[in-house]
């Protein structure tokens, strides 16, 4: 089977097949070309519109032909062949990338990049901090998957801990091999990284106060505050029956009329 070309007649057909704007590229805001078999994106220039673009399962090795999507928020381009993302601070409002199963190994593509708030980007190939580190740049960036990647090193854990630790919301890491060779990975995390919601290991586990308080302490070495214990409630029934049972028992003593 052949691939499938990205002529402007076939753009046309998947927008009339998708309810979209044939006669009006400019007008549609949501364009799925996935699992088409692309090899190279081209003939969107009139797509200028465009806020969300799918284009997983396909063999897509560079972003060239999309860069010229000002509008583009929404960006799905898993399961291609894409090793580095070079030219996507050309996407200016884009806010959300999912780049899953891909032979990334480094997100230089995103230095400096603004607008981005989630990427989603396991079963990649990154394997080091400097692979990492120009994420230090997305000033807006809270969500970040990066599970089943090649992490490795204690430096990578300190990284997140140095540079998201009041932005960090969701941190998805399980897969790589820094979960395992970090002691205590999991306390230090929650500990280090004040703004986190949730942490994933193996399962999504929810941080709750105190379990963030009890493992603050267990790094410091200070002891969590004392919660509250009230006495424990006597049921009313076993109150009733005492005190039914001290009425109705003979006194000790017996008496002696005179």
């Amino acid at each position: 089977m052949s691939a499938w070309e990205m002529t402007k007649a076939a753009l046309r057909k998947v927008c009339k097949d998708n309810n979209g704007y044939a006669h009006a590229p400019e007008l549609n805001d949501v364009l799925h070309l996935h699992c088409k078999g692309i090899a190279e994106i081209e003939n969107l220039e009139d797509y200028v519109g465009l806020k969300a673009l799918y284009l997983e399962s396909n063999s897509i090795e560079s972003l060239r032909g999309l860069l010229h999507l000002a509008n583009l928020r929404s960006l799905y381009i898993a399961k291609n062949y894409l090793c580095a993302l070079h030219g996507a601070t050309s996407l200016t409002s884009l806010t959300t990338l999912d780049v899953s199963d891909n032979k990334i190994r480094s997100f230089e593509g995103l230095r400096g990049h603004a607008a981005i708030t989630t990427l989603i980007a396991s079963g990649n190939a990154v394997a080091d901090v400097s692979g990492i580190e120009p994420l230090d740049g997305c000033a807006s960036l809270v969500t970040i998957d990066l599970s089943k990647n090649k992490l490795s090193g204690a430096e990578c854990a300190d990284f997140f801990l140095e540079k998201f630790a009041d932005r960090a919301k969701l941190l998805k890491l399980q897969g790589n091999p820094v979960v395992s060779e970090v002691p205590s990975y999991r306390k230090k995390m929650v500990s280090g990284l004040r703004a986190l919601r949730r942490v994933l290991v193996v399962t999504p586990v929810p941080i709750r106060p105190r379990p963030r308080c009890e493992r603050r302490s267990s790094r410091t070495g200070s002891r969590p505050p004392a919660s509250r214990v009230s006495p424990p409630r006597v049921p009313r029934i076993q109150s009733r029956r005492a005190r039914r049972d001290a009425f109705q028992s003979p006194p000790s003593t017996p008496f002696n009329a005179t």
